[in-house]
């Protein structure tokens, strides 16, 4: 991963639990880099084919191009004709509830002006990669084509995603995540009792049932766990690592000016 990603090379990451763990009693500014393996695909894959996560250089594409700011977020996105329902929003940790794509337009743009942190998740049109099954007929996962933009320290906490159609069980999701912009700190953790455990010791009793999301989404991400927790997250099959979009040649240029 830091191979292949430029601007994790300028950050402190250990590879390794004793590596951080030395780093953790020395200085506590050692981030984890325990990603899921890297993958090479061209084809698409067949319908259930990867049981676990996995890296790739090959992602979605936003149709209509990744957002720089707020203003091009609302004028590109929260818009009737491209986002066909009011986004999910959280400002400063706490939700917002909008009805219209013009209410959710005037609380982002206040958040952004008074410098709250927010994020935002709304419906947009994606062109899927070459390896993504649906075009080898798989059935399609709705609702769940959504652009998540933030501004500052937000995220939305532990969870799992689940579809739910009229009169149908619940069925859990998998999906990918595609980074045009930004950094972004990523657990994963296996659907077992033991990744269920680290998950509530993360994100609070009942972080994965529809009564205890809400007040696990403002459990706040520890950046830099402690050993103990990170190796108990490795030993439960988990992943923990960083995600940084590649940055353009002239973001790249002006970065190295300014160091």
């Amino acid at each position: 991963l830091l191979e292949a990603c430029l601007p994790l090379r300028r950050r402190s990451y250990a590879t390794t639990a004793e590596a951080y763990r030395q780093a953790y009693t020395d200085v506590a500014t050692t981030l984890p880099l325990f990603p899921p393996p890297m993958r090479h695909i061209d084809r698409p894959l067949p319908p259930h084919y990867a049981t676990a996560p996995f890296l790739c250089t090959s992602g979605g594409r936003l149709e209509r191009g990744t957002p720089d700011d707020v203003d091009e977020l609302l004028a590109g996105y929260l818009v009737s004709g491209v986002s066909p329902a009011a986004p999910n929003i959280d400002v400063g940790g706490e939700t917002v509830e909008v009805s219209s794509n013009g209410q959710a337009r005037r609380a982002l743009a206040a958040a952004s002006a008074e410098g709250k942190s927010y994020w935002a998740a709304c419906r947009a049109p994606v062109e899927h990669p070459s390896w993504w099954p649906v075009r080898a007929g798989a059935k399609a996962v709705p609702g769940f084509e959504h652009l998540i933009c933030g501004e500052g320290a937000s995220g939305i906490g532990m969870h799992r995603d689940r579809y739910r159609e009229a009169e149908q069980p619940d069925r859990l999701v998998s999906t990918y995540l595609s980074l045009s912009r930004g950094r972004k700190h990523v657990l994963l953790l296996p659907p077992t009792d033991e990744g269920a455990a680290v998950a509530q010791q993360l994100g609070g009793e009942g972080c994965d049932d529809a009564s205890g999301r809400a007040s696990s989404q403002r459990a706040c991400f520890p950046l830099l766990p402690s050993p103990d927790l990170l190796e108990r997250v490795l030993a439960a099959g988990g992943f923990w690592f960083d995600l940084e979009a590649p940055k353009e040649e002239s973001e790249e240029e002006e970065s190295e000016e300014e160091e």
